[in-house]
């Protein structure tokens, strides 16, 4: 499951396109820190990143997914 997470900055892949396709600006994404907790049958990946918001502010939000051990996303909170 450690294939999922990118070696550069520590990312989940599958959560980052998740979140670059639903904001305002993709390419104002930039990550800050990704952590996980392994469930057994799943993974619960919560990223921290920062981006514009609809009025051209940079905010930072936090974003928590469950992800299958194959890296796919199951659910977004």
């Amino acid at each position: 499951s450690k294939l999922q997470f990118s070696a550069w900055d520590g990312s989940h892949s599958a959560v980052k396109s998740y979140v670059k396709d639903n904001m305002n600006d993709p390419s104002s994404f930039d990550h800050i820190k990704t952590t996980y907790s392994d469930k057994g049958n799943y993974l619960l990946v919560q990223m921290k990143f920062r981006g514009k918001n609809s009025f051209g502010a940079k905010i930072i939000e936090v974003v928590t997914a469950k992800v299958d051990l194959e890296g796919n996303i199951l659910s977004v909170q």
